[in-house]
């Protein structure tokens, strides 16, 4: 079955633009993260995040001159993303970036790309450009680890470069009921010793815990983190949520 047999025509439509604006640069588009992932587990998700091997600046003109009903003045940069408000999906937006590069190349590259999301899980890409529409592409063997339910890193030292790993892990593991492979379980606890999670901006941490409060393995993976010391036993560390 196609990835794309049960959205709407219209948001077909607007992958498909994204595709075309891509080669019109010479580079490639794809659909990665939490969309694809959502495609494969049958979960609801808004959050489009696109990555492009070429120029994003020119890729942003060139997608917006195919579809004139998104105003530029909506087009916000944050960090490496440019934001564009989504035209059929009020109160959405569609993530934008450069796919990654290896200190050895100009242009992104989506293996780079793959490998440098925290879990093999967010690595799923999706082909949306020419003839390769809709083609799924993991480097990173995400589409097993779905399959099977396994949370596993991609590479061990995620959690000293974005130590909010160490609580999207858990997020991630609830949502979709994730077992952890045993090397990644014993990295995430030995970042814990190492006191990484006090890295994390109390802002982030609020958001990623009241999020997992509301999955279905959210208890289970509550008390995970306070029997890994991450939080005190009568409350979220150092927070209550209500």
């Amino acid at each position: 079955m196609h990835p794309f047999s049960t959205l709407p025509g219209e948001l077909i439509s607007l992958l498909r633009g994204l595709g075309e604006a891509a080669d019109q640069i010479n580079g490639r588009a794809y659909l990665i993260g939490a969309y694809p992932r959502s495609i494969i587990t049958k979960k609801d998700c808004s959050d489009i995040e696109i990555i492009v091997t070429g120029a994003v600046e020119r890729f942003t003109d060139h997608f917006i001159d195919n579809y004139h009903i998104i105003d530029k003045k909506n087009i916000h940069v944050e960090g490496r993303y440019s934001f564009v408000n989504s035209p059929y999906s009020k109160g959405d937006y569609i993530r934008i970036a450069r796919a990654r590069k290896t200190e050895k190349e100009d242009s992104g590259n989506v293996i780079t790309e793959a490998f440098s999301r925290g879990v093999s899980i967010d690595s799923l890409c999706i082909n949306l450009s020419g003839k390769y529409f809709g083609h799924i592409y993991d480097p990173a063997g995400a589409f097993e680890d779905i399959e099977n339910k396994v949370l596993r890193l991609l590479h061990r030292n995620i959690f000293e470069v974005e130590p909010v790993f160490i609580f999207r892990a858990v997020y991630y593991a609830a949502k979709y009921g994730l077992s952890w492979e045993p090397i990644t379980e014993t990295v995430w606890r030995n970042a814990i010793k190492r006191g990484l999670h006090k890295n994390v901006p109390e802002k982030e941490i609020k958001i990623i815990l009241k999020a997992i409060k509301k999955e279905k393995y959210g208890k289970s993976a509550l008390k995970l983190l306070k029997e890994a010391k991450v939080l005190k036993p009568r409350g979220l560390w150092p927070w209550k949520i209500r």
